[in-house]
């Protein structure tokens, strides 16, 4: 709501308490932080501030404090920062605000019942628009596109894309021009809480991660609350008549991030309305969103691109071999999930009651002899065999990738070998060499193609898709 600073002067209480104490929440937003200032004898809570020990442990954090300031404000999440003493038996406590909810207040924190959000991420026009992304950003007719385009991802759950008016020019030929930028409504049919919808918004950024391979944040800007589930409202917040429309304001989910940033090329995403339709995109969202088994090793595969990215901080060769671990973890997970070998799917319960049936049948006793002796329930597959199942499965895209043959040949094994010494310890030094960072980049390359398969892609596609990816096609150099 604030984009620049600001400061609400006011008397706040706990839900529960009476006491009502006055403060000033500042919303610092050069350093990304909103702070609640309490000045008092006492604590928020009521208990007495000890005046020669202010200790911290005295000074608990609350999930929720309310707000009376020029408007009704719900803080959530409030953590205790620090106390201070200011005078004769005063003192400034100090707490980090989470989340602030302007016009409102709640009880508890799962009496935020939310309908629809409205939410800012960076990239989606470049995404969703495609070849409209430039049409869109200067418009001279407001009235020749259409603002809403609305996807229904499960029955209770569905995403609005919306083009906003961010800002309006006067070009130098005298022409009024409006600037658009692309934002996203999430819609609950039956009301979501507002801690629970945050797993939604986590999941649709990390959609964005992996195809761009950009560390994503997003913001949330609105909400829609239903009016029962509130304490109470400003009067000028109660147009409908189920609903409000509440401003959030909150840094910790965009942290010294620029949740608009936009124009990235097609060659930089795996997918996009650059080269796919409408109707192509809209199935890979809600196949991210229905994929719930496998989304840990979606998450597998994200990390090892993401870890650190742009925090200054250099990657140990400890950090890059469990990067490798995850990876393989990713690659057996997708293998289970799929059930490429079926056999990995009989229990030893039914192994054994189908063998004495077929001992039973048996008339020949050296037969029998024979059956118990040589027919065992089968073992896990191994790791090695799994990875050779892999390489073969999509053998048309690592062909038309070009990936050295005799590397193909080797890595199963190798890939296996470097599982078994990472993982059980036995290593004596922390670099693995140059051909653990081939092994590395194929069983990312794999991992990708699996991903890709499971959000509905066919392999002729997903062969286009990796080869003209301009960050991947620059790692697959060292393997071909």
């Amino acid at each position: 709501m604030y984009e620049s600073n600001a400061s609400l002067d006011g008397y706040w209480n706990l839900p529960d308490c009476e006491i009502k104490l006055p403060g000033r929440l500042k919303i610092n937003h050069t350093s990304q932080e909103i702070v609640l200032h309490i000045f008092s004898e006492i604590n928020i809570n009521g208990k007495q501030i000890t005046f020669n020990r202010p200790r911290h442990d005295d000074h608990p954090s609350f999930d929720i404090i309310l707000g009376n300031t020029h408007t009704k404000l719900t803080l959530l999440h409030c953590t205790f920062k620090k106390i201070e003493f200011i005078g004769t038996k005063l003192f400034e406590l100090e707490y980090l605000v989470q989340f602030v909810f302007f016009g409102i207040w709640v009880v508890k924190p799962e009496n935020l019942i939310v309908n629809k959000v409205r939410l800012k991420f960076p990239y989606i026009s470049s995404f969703y628009d495609g070849w409209d992304y430039h049409k869109r950003q200067i418009r001279e007719n407001l009235q020749d596109f259409n603002g809403r385009e609305e996807l229904k991802v499960r029955d209770d759950f569905s995403i609005k894309f919306e083009d906003r008016q961010r800002n309006s020019e006067i070009s130098n030929n005298g022409i009024f021009k409006t600037r658009l930028d692309k934002l996203i409504e999430f819609k609950y049919n039956e009301g979501i809480a507002f801690l629970s919808l945050k797993s939604d918004c986590y999941k649709f950024s990390k959609l964005l991660e992996f195809n761009t391979r950009e560390r994503v944040c997003y913001d949330i800007l609105t909400v829609n609350i239903n009016k029962k589930s509130l304490k109470s409202f400003d009067e000028n917040y109660g147009e409908h008549p189920n609903e409000i429309i509440v401003y959030v304001q909150n840094y910790s989910e965009k942290k010294d991030f620029d949740v608009n940033k936009d124009g990235l090329p097609e060659g930089r995403m795996f997918f996009s309305c650059w080269s796919e339709s409408k109707e192509q995109i809209n199935n890979i969202i809600m196949k991210w969103f229905s994929n719930i088994e496998i989304f840990p090793l979606y998450e597998f595969y994200i990390d090892t691109n993401e870890w650190f990215k742009g925090k200054g901080i250099i990657l140990s060769n400890v950090m890059y071999n469990n990067k490798f671990l995850n990876l393989i973890q990713g690659l057996e997970s997708y293998y289970d999930f799929v059930g490429i070998e079926n056999i990995d799917k009989i229990t030893n319960e039914e192994f054994t009651k189908n063998r004495q049936l077929l001992l039973n049948s048996l008339e020949s006793e050296s037969l029998k002899k024979w059956t118990r002796k040589y027919l065992k329930f089968p073992r896990k597959i191994l790791l090695e065999n799994k990875l050779h199942t892999l390489v073969f499965r999509y053998n048309s895209i690592i062909t038309n990738l070009t990936v050295n043959v005799e590397f193909l040949k080797t890595y199963p094994c190798k890939a296996k070998e470097y599982r078994n010494k990472l993982s059980h310890g036995n290593i004596s030094k922390t670099y693995q060499g140059k051909d653990f960072e081939k092994i590395y980049t194929f069983s990312k390359l794999l991992l990708c193609i699996a991903i890709l398969e499971s959000l509905g892609i066919n392999q002729n596609k997903i062969s286009e898709m990796i080869s003209k990816n301009i960050n991947f096609r620059n790692e697959l150099i060292s393997i071909k």
